[in-house]
This record gives structure tokens, C-alpha cells and sequence, in this order.
């Protein structure tokens, strides 16, 4: 079967449509979670409405915390690394985040508890004294 780029760009645009509830509703069983890690990271986009070619975007990942009975991953695009995006991604989440120390995610309420990333601590870039950093490898 041959089937077209747009064809097939056209699927994945009305499935992607059918599955928004199942969507949204994994991301509501993520909030409900007490302990949840986030990250963002850049993607390259190459043509999207109002951004220059190959500007930068975001996804951004909410996920449970491996001992959870009830695990889940959540991938959502972002246009922007704005903390107002951060704010919408966590909407109704009370509890313990675990995640690097962007700026972006000091609008969460107080109800939000966030948690150092250990992965960041050892890295190059660390401000950890170089004693710690040796202690963590």
C-alpha cells in the first residue's frame, strides 16, 4: 500500500483529535499522585505557525515515581519554556516534585513541594563542591 506523506500526516492529526480525553486523563491520574518528577527539554521544530524555521520548542515530561502502584508517563508540547506553561502542566498537583531548579517552576503553589534533581547535582556545570560530586560517582 502506498500511502501519501499528507495521508498519513492526516491520521495521526484526527487520531491524536480522538485521543484527547484519554489524554487529559492521564494527566489527571498524574496530579493525584503525592510525588511526581518533571523535566523540560528543547526540541527542534521546523515549521510551525508564528516561530521562525528550526526554532526552539519544548517538551515537557510529567511522570510518577517508579514505586507508585499507579505509573504513568506525560509528554506535553510546549511552544515556549514560560513558567505559565509549568503552571498549566501541574494544575491540581499538590505534593513533591522532583526537578531541576528552573525558574520556571517557582510560580506551583506552596501546596508544591520541589525536590533537587540528583542527576543534576554531579554534572559539569554543578555548583556541588567538588568533594560531594566525587562522593556521588
Amino acid at each position: 500500500m502506498d500511502l501519501s506523506e499528507t495521508t498519513i500526516a492526516n491520521w495521526v492529526i484526527k487520531v491524536s483529535q480522538i485521543m484527547v480525553p484519554l489524554y487529559e486523563q492521564l494527566r489527571q491520574q498524574l496530579v493525584q499522585q503525592p510525588c511526581l518528577q518533571g523535566d523540560e527539554t528543547p526540541i527542534e521544530v521546523l515549521r510551525e505557525p508564528g516561530k521562525a524555521a528550526k526554532s526552539e520548542s519544548y517538551m515537557w515530561v510529567m511522570r510518577s515515581v517508579t514505586h507508585q502502584a499507579k505509573r504513568g508517563v506525560f509528554y506535553a508540547y510546549g511552544t515556549s519554556r514560560a513558567s505559565s506553561f509549568a503552571e498549566s502542566l501541574y494544575a491540581g498537583f499538590t505534593g513533591t516534585l522532583q526537578c531541576d531548579g528552573y525558574a520556571g517552576y517557582n510560580i506551583l503553589d506552596d501546596s508544591v513541594i520541589r525536590v533537587g534533581c540528583w542527576a543534576r547535582m554531579s554534572g559539569e556545570n554543578s555548583m556541588t563542591p567538588p568533594i560531594l560530586v566525587k562522593a556521588l560517582r
